[in-house]
Protein backbone atom coordinates (compact mmCIF):
# COMPACT_ATOMS: atom_id res chain seq x y z
CA UNK A 1 0.00 0.00 0.00
CA UNK A 2 1.30 3.44 -0.93
CA UNK A 3 -0.21 6.38 0.94
CA UNK A 4 -0.28 10.03 -0.05
CA UNK A 5 -2.47 12.89 1.08
CA UNK A 6 -2.77 15.82 3.40
CA UNK A 7 -2.60 16.16 7.15
CA UNK A 8 0.24 13.74 7.85
CA UNK A 9 -0.54 13.64 11.61
CA UNK A 10 -4.18 12.75 11.06
CA UNK A 11 -5.54 10.99 7.97
CA UNK A 12 -2.20 9.84 6.56
CA UNK A 13 -0.86 8.57 9.88
CA UNK A 14 -4.11 6.79 10.81
CA UNK A 15 -4.31 5.07 7.43
CA UNK A 16 -0.65 4.00 7.65
CA UNK A 17 -1.00 2.65 11.21
CA UNK A 18 -4.16 0.73 10.24
CA UNK A 19 -2.44 -0.75 7.18
CA UNK A 20 0.63 -1.93 9.07
CA UNK A 21 -1.56 -3.41 11.81
CA UNK A 22 -3.09 -5.65 9.10
CA UNK A 23 0.43 -6.69 8.03
CA UNK A 24 0.22 -4.80 4.75
CA UNK A 25 3.52 -3.67 3.27
CA UNK A 26 3.09 0.07 3.75
CA UNK A 27 4.85 3.07 2.24
CA UNK A 28 4.12 6.74 2.83
CA UNK A 29 5.06 9.28 0.18
CA UNK A 30 7.30 11.69 2.05
CA UNK A 31 6.92 14.34 -0.65
CA UNK A 32 3.31 13.41 -1.42
CA UNK A 33 1.97 14.20 2.06
CA UNK A 34 1.73 17.39 4.06
CA UNK A 35 0.94 18.96 7.42
CA UNK A 36 0.36 22.42 8.84
CA UNK A 37 4.11 22.95 9.32
CA UNK A 38 7.24 21.22 8.02
CA UNK A 39 8.21 20.36 11.60
CA UNK A 40 4.93 18.53 12.29
CA UNK A 41 5.24 16.73 8.95
CA UNK A 42 8.82 15.57 9.60
CA UNK A 43 8.07 14.48 13.18
CA UNK A 44 5.20 12.29 12.00
CA UNK A 45 7.26 10.80 9.18
CA UNK A 46 9.97 9.88 11.73
CA UNK A 47 7.37 8.26 14.01
CA UNK A 48 5.98 6.19 11.16
CA UNK A 49 9.44 5.12 9.99
CA UNK A 50 10.27 4.04 13.55
CA UNK A 51 7.46 1.44 13.51
CA UNK A 52 8.42 0.02 10.13
CA UNK A 53 6.48 2.08 7.64
CA UNK A 54 8.63 2.69 4.58
CA UNK A 55 9.11 6.28 3.47
CA UNK A 56 9.42 6.84 -0.26
CA UNK A 57 9.38 9.80 -2.59
CA UNK A 58 6.89 10.02 -5.44
CA UNK A 59 9.73 9.30 -7.87
CA UNK A 60 10.74 6.17 -5.93
CA UNK A 61 7.13 4.96 -5.92
CA UNK A 62 6.90 5.50 -9.69
CA UNK A 63 10.07 3.43 -10.14
CA UNK A 64 8.59 0.60 -8.03
CA UNK A 65 5.45 0.58 -10.19
CA UNK A 66 7.52 0.57 -13.37
CA UNK A 67 9.51 -2.45 -12.13
CA UNK A 68 6.26 -4.30 -11.38
CA UNK A 69 5.11 -3.78 -14.97
CA UNK A 70 8.23 -5.47 -16.36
Amino acid sequence: MVIGGTQTPNCVRTTAFDAISYDLETSVLSDGTSAATPEVHEANLRDMANIGIRLATCAEAAEMVARLKN
